[in-house]
């Protein structure tokens, strides 16, 4: 049985990973500072975020 943190962990991740597809999906401009982030850290946040995921899910099931 995996431990509640382990599980809370994999879903922020997901929930992460969902946000940059979001914005994605919407074609959301963010600004910060003046400067325009690129969607391309989007593309990289979900790649990673939901890999983070699954890695952490699959350690937690063993």
């Amino acid at each position: 049985m995996s431990k509640p943190v382990t599980m809370t962990v994999v879903l922020l991740l997901f929930i992460i990973a969902a946000a940059h597809v979001a914005r994605l999906a919407m074609n959301v401009e963010i600004l910060v500072g003046g400067h325009q982030i690129p969607m391309s850290a989007s593309i990289a946040g979900a790649i990673i975020a939901a890999l983070l995921a699954v890695l952490v899910w699959r350690e937690a099931r063993h």
